[in-house]
């Protein structure tokens, strides 16, 4: 993993969609040769977490109160 190149948000990424950015973040994690049950488990959070906050749009409307809501939602 050496030469393995950083992922950085691009200046107009807050209106890729939530989807989208997901799908590139396991793309990436399968690259590195992660688990299929490693992999299993992002889906099975990022499923979580749209069902709760309902915000399956583009990035922006996700917001610090949106993972902050979710904490606690999952704390309880």
């Amino acid at each position: 993993m050496k030469n393995m190149k950083k992922l950085t948000l691009k200046p107009d990424s807050h209106r890729i969609p939530v989807k989208e950015l997901f799908d590139e973040f396991i793309r990436f994690k399968t690259l590195q040769n992660l688990s299929p049950q490693s992999i299993k488990y992002y889906e099975d959070c990022y499923n979580y977490f749209i069902e709760f906050s309902n915000k399956d749009g583009v990035c922006s409307d996700i917001t610090e109160n949106t993972f902050y809501d979710y904490i606690e939602h999952i704390h309880e």
